[in-house]
């Protein structure tokens, strides 16, 4: 995981949940309300339960659904927000990381 310079987490149907500096991936979600406790826990698979199903309660589901929902419309929102931000001259940039908003 330390070795990681950057991530893309996607979830369920290719919806984007994060890209962008692995060093940013833990306080971004933290601030969603998603902490990780860096002690006794992969970071990995913390990230990938976050964008996980669990597909053997109905109940759970349910809440997993609403959760990635949540999570892929804030990635969304937040990305827009940092490109709509970005110098009218800065081309070379918004075109370089295009892939973070998906287009």
């Amino acid at each position: 995981w330390r070795m990681l310079d950057d991530v893309m987490l996607l979830a369920p149907g290719g919806r984007v949940a994060f890209c962008g500096s692995a060093d940013d991936i833990l306080p971004y979600f933290s601030r969603l309300g998603h902490s990780c406790s860096l002690e006794g826990i992969n970071p990995a698979e913390f990230l990938i339960d976050l964008v996980s199903i669990d597909y053997e309660s109905p109940e759970r589901s349910v809440q997993d659904r609403e959760r990635i929902q949540q999570l892929a419309t804030a990635f969304s929102a937040h990305s827009t927000t940092v490109f709509s931000a970005m110098p009218a001259g800065d081309e070379a940039s918004r075109s370089a990381n295009s892939w973070h908003s998906g287009g």
